[in-house]
């Protein structure tokens, strides 16, 4: 599967497209997108006119740029007139001076290069497997800014094993709960459908088994607001 492929799908899937309907949108023949899954490479013409179609940059779908949203929001803003421009910039401006603000008791920032040393909870998958897990005390980790969403409660970096399918280990993920801040002595929370239910030890420290589950009934539900993977 080419990364040209990979993002076509990411993005037909996250507007809720399928394959025939942009084929249709744009004119080309049938399967003509489904083709480049295997290892075909499209045309300079074709990765226009299917970036041009999502609002994305052409660098975007060729995988030279990573980010889905900062790529549309280049090609979007391109077309707005210079005052246009400016009306948005400086309400971006607020929005970010709002967000450190709302961040400041919980990272130290460093405005050279943009980015924060968070407080960031850690999750530690024991042993063998992953249905075992503990909770260590938080550190400090360098994020850059953009990867910190406005709306959470808790950052925590899930080590030793992943969280099918999107999470992986060492990711960071911002969380918003649905009862309470987070906190150490949850007697259970779930996460990406994941449930963590205490299981206090003899010596005083506790442990959290984790089973995937579609029930949310008595637990703290962590909404994931946002991920950051170090690139």
């Amino acid at each position: 599967m080419t990364l040209f492929y990979d993002r076509l799908r990411q993005l037909a899937k996250n507007q809720g497209l399928t394959f025939r309907k942009i084929e249709r949108d744009i004119g080309y023949p049938l399967n003509s997108l489904a083709n480049y899954r295997q290892e075909k490479e499209p045309s300079a013409r074709r990765v226009l006119e299917i970036s041009r179609y999502f609002n994305v940059s052409p660098t975007f779908l060729l995988g030279e740029t990573n980010s889905e949203i900062v790529s549309r929001c280049e090609v979007l803003l391109e077309k707005l007139t210079e005052n246009r421009q400016v009306e948005i910039l400086k309400i971006v401006e607020k929005t970010f001076e709002d967000q450190k603000n709302e961040l400041s008791g919980n990272f130290e920032a460093n405005p050279k290069n943009n980015s924060a040393h968070l407080s960031v909870i850690q999750l530690v998958s024991v042993g063998e497997s992953d249905a075992v897990w503990r909770i260590e005390p938080s550190k400090k980790i360098k994020i850059p800014f953009n990867e910190i969403p406005v709306n959470y409660d808790s950052a925590i970096q899930v080590l030793g094993a992943d969280f099918p399918p999107l999470i992986k280990a060492g990711d960071i993920i911002f969380v918003k709960f649905n009862i309470r801040k987070y906190r150490t002595d949850l007697p259970n929370f779930i996460i990406a459908n994941y449930k963590f239910t205490e299981l206090p030890q003899s010596d005083g420290s506790v442990l959290y088994i984790k089973n995937y589950t579609n029930s949310i009934d008595e637990a703290n539900v962590g909404e994931i607001t946002g991920l950051y993977r170090e690139k």
